[in-house]
């Protein structure tokens, strides 16, 4: 079994067999060896190979868009897991957030002027088969750079297969130019911690299958969460190993990256125009953004209250519940945002009990 993540040729030498022990068990032979204790491990592997069928699969689904329709944004994650333990962390944590994301941008009623697919992935930790595949069909071939029509009207994809933990920033994979418009698209989230772009590449899963046809793919920056010292391609890969607040935000935090596909450099004029308005503009503004804090604070805090009687966490208001609240947020000056979306959580809550 090829080590998972990490992309292949057919050339690909065949790697070797490995077993995994606990950081405990490790540490302990190590410490043994470094007093030149000598060290006898006996094992017994019973290994079973279940070859009737050996076809992988994707799943794909999507949400129509409006005049931009023939365009599109993905997100996706792997499906396939490892064989130890129940993939938990790899990757049904990343599978639930894609699909959690897509029901939110459903259920929002929120106009999506791309088209919105997801993508969850098979044969990922045999090298990334399935998604591979799929930007081979549908986008162009990396090996040629013969690229597809769909090629052209491709916006991005984002992809989520660091285990469990909370969202903390985007790696940027080289592609620098896009810092500012994610750093704008991370301002709601910075209080949950969301602070980090990254010029470095990150390997071993599936957006690098986008990046090697030159398409935007970009993978989430997470908290770790035990995922090198304890979950990843092991036993202990169980449901009880997610951490379900950190999944709900990461949710939001993906379908709010989704939405905000829209034309940066429209909304960038009109910003400017208002701030070529002077003082009657100024009076405008001011008067507009009272009345815009009332309805954000209003929206926020039904939003909230629903999200609080369903068990999920505060930051759930952050994602547009409605297409007013989408307009609404859009049209907001950054401060403004702020003072709406981080008002004090127990103030927030009471508003609820009342």
């Amino acid at each position: 079994m090829q080590s998972g993540g990490f992309a292949r040729s057919e050339r690909s030498a065949v790697s070797r067999r490995r077993s995994s022990l606990a950081v405990e068990h490790y540490g302990r032979i190590a410490r043994t060896l470094e007093k030149n204790i000598p060290v006898t491990l006996q094992m017994d592997i019973d290994n079973k190979f279940y070859d009737d069928d050996l076809n992988a699969f994707n799943i794909v689904g999507e949400l129509p868009g409006t005049d931009k329709a023939d365009e599109v944004v993905m997100l996706g994650a792997h499906f396939d897991s490892w064989h130890t333990g129940t993939g938990a962390t790899d990757n049904a944590a990343g599978s639930a957030v894609m699909m959690e994301a897509m029901r939110i941008l459903k259920a929002s009623g929120v106009k999506l002027r791309r088209t919105v697919r997801i993508g969850l992935w098979g044969g990922e930790e045999q090298g990334l088969l399935g998604s591979k595949e799929y930007v081979k069909a549908h986008f162009g071939d990396p090996a040629t750079m013969q690229l597809k029509p769909e090629h052209a009207k491709f916006a991005g994809y984002f992809n989520v297969d660091n285990g469990t933990g909370l969202i903390r920033g985007v790696y940027l994979q080289g592609n620098e130019a896009v810092a500012p418009i994610f750093q704008a698209w991370m301002e709601p989230f910075k209080n949950l911690g969301m602070t980090t772009l990254t010029i470095r590449n990150t390997g071993g899963t599936d957006h690098l299958s986008y990046d090697a046809v030159g398409l935007p793919g970009f993978q989430f920056i997470q908290d770790e969460v035990e995922y090198d010292s304890r979950t990843h391609h092991s036993n202990m890969d169980v449901y009880e190993r997610v951490q379900a607040n950190d999944m709900m935000r990461n949710a939001v935090i993906v379908a709010s990256f989704v939405l905000q596909h829209r034309e940066p450099r429209r909304e960038a004029a009109a910003e400017a125009a208002a701030e070529a308005g002077g003082a009657g503009g100024e009076r405008r503004r001011s008067s507009n953004d009272e009345r815009s804090r009332a309805e954000l604070a209003e929206i926020a805090e039904q939003s909230f209250c629903s999200a609080s009687s369903a068990g999920s966490a505060v930051t759930i208001v952050r994602i547009v519940q409605t297409r007013r609240a989408a307009d609404l947020f859009a049209r907001a000056p950054r401060g403004l945002r702020s003072s709406v979306i981080d008002r004090p959580r127990q103030a927030v809550a009471s508003s609820c009990r009342r």
